[in-house]
């Protein structure tokens, strides 16, 4: 019997999108802003999968990196629409330190263009979504892959 996942987020249901993308050691170490990898023996590099990510969600979810905990995707912080729910979406939208929206994919094996090419509605659709939530003019936004990276707007 699996175990549903107890978010600290309630739109998070079972989703785990970030947990499987969104790497904070290694050649990411950078996004590691409270240099706490270590002390929660964490291993989530680039394009990878959080080590402490267990079939049941995340194994340290009641004490884990301040990272982690502050991190809220578009989905949840601007209340965005089903369809945009990264595990179903299969990218995960932020906004990045310097206010830039960053979309991360989870498919580690199609080009960054055949992802672009396939998504093109969604991604205009999402970043005008931001646009309109954040109250701004214009939204940067890039698609990021593990082939590469695509400014988006």
């Amino acid at each position: 019997m699996k175990i549903q996942i107890i978010p600290t987020e309630p739109r998070c249901g079972d989703c785990t999108a970030c947990c499987e993308t969104m790497g904070f050691t290694g050649e990411w170490n950078f996004g590691d802003i409270y240099k706490e990898a270590d002390k929660y023996g964490v291993d989530f590099g680039a394009w990878s999968t959080c080590n402490r990510l267990c079939e049941t969600g995340c194994s340290i979810e009641k004490d884990k990196p301040r990272v982690c905990d502050e991190f809220f995707c578009h989905f949840i912080e601007h209340n965005l629409d089903d369809k945009f729910r990264p595990k179903e979406f299969g990218y995960v939208a932020y906004t990045s330190p310097d206010n830039k929206t960053k979309i991360m994919s989870l498919d580690h094996d199609t080009s960054v263009e055949d992802q672009y090419n396939n998504n093109k509605e969604m991604f205009t659709e999402l970043t005008e979504a931001v646009r309109i939530s954040k109250g701004e003019e214009y939204t940067f936004a890039s698609l990021h892959t593990k082939q590469g990276t695509k400014r988006l707007r």
